[in-house]
């Protein structure tokens, strides 16, 4: 793969691909693709006012890094923006982010935009996140949708470690291709796998993969025709059936959803033919969510907005 095909790819999606600004380092593209890194580490910090989190690590490599802290709640919660400046991933990119919560910390992590994954010629393209949060600590992982093109190849690996008075609220929402111009993903494979440990046991785990010629695609156990799939998984010794009901109650016109516990694991799931009622309907489950599990009211992130 080379620099030219990539920026035609981002041209194909409608947007001529970011530039990275001044100080971030972006790599010469290699024959494999970019390979960008990030890893952040927050802690809560005591003063004379209360608990502030604060960035106490902040190291990248590639097209990859955060925005500065925000602080639009007060000094508890520390919102942060990813950013990857290369606009999107292409055959053998590989994208590497770690994101440690020391304890009593309190993080919340969101994009700007849609992360795309272009059609590939050779290598798939990765992306792999690894979480750890501490005792009476919090994360809440709220990235904007990923658009899986017609042709690529995408895999998303997802392991989580968490304290057993943790708390979690993590989503990620995927369609696949282009649906806004009529694209079809045909061809193409999308591969998942997600696991989560809780107090050092295993909690939950999953994979999966889809191809664009599966019957998967249109089987009624599988995405029913549908293209665009959500799923929020939420952890905390919080977690009750008043919780449980109060998201069981909430509507999904036109799509299949569904809430799934597992011990202190709760998963929400949505399949239909929008990603903004997607991300409606998990934005729902998540301002029901986050006053128990993250103590904190429902604040919606202000890049959304823009």
């Amino acid at each position: 793969m080379n620099a030219v095909r990539k920026r035609g790819d981002a041209a194909e999606a409608g947007s001529s691909g970011a530039q990275a600004p001044p100080g971030i380092d972006r790599q010469p593209l290699q024959a494999g693709g970019w390979d960008a890194r990030l890893h952040l580490r927050y802690a809560a910090s005591e003063h004379a006012g209360g608990s502030r989190t604060i960035v106490v690590k902040r190291e990248h490599d590639g097209p990859l890094t955060v925005q500065k802290p925000l602080y639009p709640e007060g000094d508890r919660v520390c919102h942060q923006i990813l950013l990857h400046t290369a606009g999107g991933l292409a055959g053998g990119d590989r994208l590497s982010i770690d994101v440690t919560v020391d304890p009593a910390a309190k993080a919340l992590l969101t994009t700007p935009a849609a992360t795309r994954w272009y059609r590939t010629l050779g290598e798939p393209a990765r992306q792999s996140l690894v979480i750890r949060v501490g005792s009476k600590a919090t994360l809440e992982w709220l990235p904007l949708e990923s658009i899986v093109f017609r042709g690529a190849i995408a895999r998303i690996d997802t392991t989580i470690d968490l304290e057993r008075d943790a708390g979690l609220i993590l989503w990620d929402i995927q369609c696949l291709g282009r649906t806004a111009s009529g694209e079809r993903f045909d061809t193409g494979s999308l591969g998942v796998a997600s696991r989560l440990r809780i107090g050092g046991r295993l909690a939950w785990i999953e994979r999966g993969s889809i191809d664009g010629a599966d019957d998967l695609r249109t089987a009624a156990a599988g995405w029913h025709g549908h293209p665009v799939c959500a799923t929020l998984i939420a952890a905390s010794p919080a977690l009750d059936r008043d919780l449980v009901q109060a998201l069981r109650a909430i509507e999904a016109p036109h799509a299949l959803a569904g809430v799934t516990t597992v011990d202190d694991v709760l998963i929400v799931r949505y399949l239909g033919g929008s990603i903004a009622a997607a991300r409606d309907h998990l934005l729902g489950a998540w301002r029901i969510l986050r006053p128990t599990l993250i103590g904190v009211a429902p604040n919606l992130p202000r890049i959304w907005a823009t």
